[in-house]
C-alpha cells in the first residue's frame, strides 16, 4: 500500500496531521494534538508537560511515583518511538523493506506507549471527576458489593 507523504499506518489505521483529531474524545485529551503532532511529519516527538503538579493526586498517587511514571517511564517511550522513527525513515531512503518490517513491533509499543500515557495524564484530575453519571451508575453497587465481599 502506497501512503501519502504525512499519512502514517497506526494500529491499521490510516492517522494523517489532519486525522489526528479523531483522537480528540475529550475537552481534556485536546491537549493531545500537541504531543501526537508527529504523528503527521517528521518532528520529533516530546514528552508533553503534566497539567498538574507531581503531587497533586496525593493521597491517592504519590508526587515519587508520578515523577518516575512521567520522567523514566513514559519518557522511555517517547525516545524510544523517536529511535525507531529514524531508523524506519533510514530504511525507507534505503528502501530497505526488511528493516522496515523489523521495525514494526517498535514503532508500536512505543509509539502505543506514548499515546496510551498522553492520554492517561489528562484523565487524572487533582479535583477528581465526581460521581459517575449515567450508564456507569451501573457499576456503582456491583463494586460496592465486590468490595465488601472481599472484607469479609
Amino acid at each position: 500500500m502506497s501512503l501519502k507523504p504525512g499519512t502514517h499506518a497506526l494500529r491499521g489505521l490510516l492517522v494523517s496531521s489532519e486525522s489526528v483529531c479523531v483522537l480528540c474524545l475529550s475537552s481534556t485529551s485536546r491537549k493531545l494534538v500537541p504531543a501526537l503532532g508527529a504523528l503527521g511529519s517528521r518532528q520529533k516527538h516530546s514528552l508533553p508537560d503534566l497539567p498538574y503538579d507531581y503531587g497533586a493526586l496525593e493521597p491517592y498517587i504519590n508526587a515519587q511515583i508520578m515523577q518516575l511514571h512521567h520522567n523514566k517511564h513514559h519518557a522511555a517511550y517517547v525516545n524510544n518511538l523517536n529511535i525507531a522513527e529514524e531508523k524506519y525513515k533510514e530504511a525507507l531512503a534505503k528502501d530497505d523493506v526488511t528493516t522496515q518490517i523489523a521495525l514494526q513491533p517498535a514503532l508500536k509499543f512505543n509509539g502505543g506507549g506514548h499515546i496510551n500515557h498522553s492520554i492517561f495524564w489528562t484523565n487524572l484530575s487533582p479535583n477528581g471527576g465526581g460521581e459517575p453519571k449515567g450508564r456507569y451508575t451501573l457499576m456503582h453497587p456491583f463494586l460496592h458489593f465486590v468490595h465488601n465481599r472481599n472484607n469479609c
